[in-house]
């Protein structure tokens, strides 16, 4: 038997709550929105309990995954006209290649293949 016989109970604005049990061992569930429901340890009345002080832990919030940032795209430079040199019998440059090329791709064309854009097509 309980007094008050309401059960669940509701604390105080202060936090505070409290019955008059008949003698047993009894226990405290504590549950409010937003925390991890508690249950309290058993106690033995008598003797009279008044120092059960029961602290909700708040429900973690799960932590937003961070998105893989996309790979930045090499700086592409305008179309340029790479002369590959392919001559006929007659000496003349037969094969030129129009293609998009990065900064980087450019440098190094230039350290082993030359200037670009310096040819022509050629006639067929």
């Amino acid at each position: 038997m309980i007094d008050p016989a309401v059960n669940p109970q509701i604390t105080t604005a202060q936090g505070r709550y409290g019955w008059n049990v008949a003698a047993g061992c009894w226990y405290v569930v504590v549950a409010k929105t937003g925390y991890n429901t508690l249950t309290s340890p058993v106690v033995g009345v008598p003797p009279e309990v008044t120092d059960l002080d029961l602290q909700l832990v708040p429900i973690a919030q799960p932590q937003p995954q961070p998105q893989p940032q996309p790979r930045p795209r090499p700086k592409v430079v305008k179309k340029v006209t790479i002369c590959h040199k392919v001559k006929n019998a007659k000496g003349k440059v037969i094969r030129t290649k129009t293609m998009k090329v990065t900064p980087k791709q450019l440098k190094t064309h230039r350290k082993h293949k030359g200037k670009l854009g310096a040819c022509k097509k050629a006639k067929r």
